[in-house]
């Protein structure tokens, strides 16, 4: 694994003149077992020209290994590629076993198909030919640029980490923070505060 340079932070824009892949790992299922001993699976994301060796990685780009043909990783990953190569470059996803260093499956998707700082939610399918199983690769996906556009502005990026409270909680629930985006916020607190 190589260095990381986004381990501690998520960082609200990718470095100058980049673009970012944020890869949340979530699971994947229906892997094949290999021989006769409990599989080792690890997850690595790349990008065509890293893959190619024309580009070096210096970002978490590989999750740890986990035991079993269904595991679940929840871990974060990067890619990222120089801004000039977005419409060209492609990410490619390994299913990597540990012990064997043989990669069992991967899924292929175009860079350009994702529209900066929108989050997505993908089930990476592939059928095997050896075992006629269809494996499922769980990902989330956010790509995210140096810079909001300029000239064309049609997305709109909100962040915020919630660090603590200023009040004790006395009774535990499961949603502690809700955020809305409203577009005229007198309106909408005037209509709050005639149905409350």
């Amino acid at each position: 694994m190589a260095t990381a340079q986004y381990s501690a932070l998520f960082p609200h824009v990718a470095p100058r003149c980049r673009e970012l892949l944020h890869i949340l790992v979530h699971g994947a299922a229906n892997l094949p077992n290999i021989g006769n001993r409990l599989p080792q699976y690890y997850v690595t994301a790349q990008s065509h020209t890293t893959v190619a060796g024309e580009d070096n990685v210096e970002t978490i780009n590989a999750t740890n290994y986990v035991e079993g043909i269904s595991p679940q990783w929840n871990e974060m990953i990067y890619v990222d590629i120089s801004e000039d190569k977005s419409q060209s470059e492609g990410v490619i996803f390994f299913i990597i076993d540990e012990v064997s260093k043989k990669k069992i499956v991967e899924y292929h998707l175009l860079w350009r198909w994702l529209a900066p700082f929108y989050e997505y939610h993908l089930n990476l399918q592939k059928t095997l030919p050896q075992t006629s199983q269809t494996t499922c690769l769980y990902v989330s996906i956010m790509k995210k640029q140096s810079s909001l556009s300029k000239e064309n502005i049609r997305y709109f990026g909100l962040e915020a980490l919630l660090n603590g409270f200023d009040v004790p909680i006395t009774n535990s629930q499961s949603s502690y923070v809700i955020a809305r985006i409203v577009p005229d916020y007198k309106s909408y607190r005037h209509v709050l505060d005639t149905c409350f």
